[in-house]
């Protein structure tokens, strides 16, 4: 089953260099695992457009501090392994990790 590990994260906190080096290890491991389905580093909000109502406003207009920074995808045979997985993403203690499974085949 498929599920997407949302990076939740406040912006105005940058990981340090050696994290990202972490980010890179996982997806290295989930690669290795035959777990990987992609994963991405988000720009920054600001650089955001939000389409509502079927107009375009500026930024996602999140309601909390924290925004989407990034997602992994990960392909593994239940929930409890994909939150295996999302505990190893480095901001899984500063941020938050929403581990939601795709629909569809």
């Amino acid at each position: 089953m498929k599920y997407l590990l949302l990076i939740h994260l406040d912006e105005q906190k940058q990981p340090p260099p050696e994290a990202m080096q972490k980010y890179v290890d996982l997806a290295n491991d989930l690669k290795a695992k035959g777990q990987w389905g992609g994963g991405a580093r988000l720009a920054m909000s600001s650089e955001a457009k939000t389409l509502r109502g079927g107009h375009i406003t500026d930024g996602p207009f999140a309601e909390a501090r924290e925004q989407l920074g990034g997602f992994y995808l990960v392909d593994v045979a239940s929930l409890d392994e994909a939150i295996e997985i999302a505990k190893r993403i480095p901001l899984a203690q500063d941020g938050a990790i929403e581990v939601r499974p795709l629909m569809g085949p």
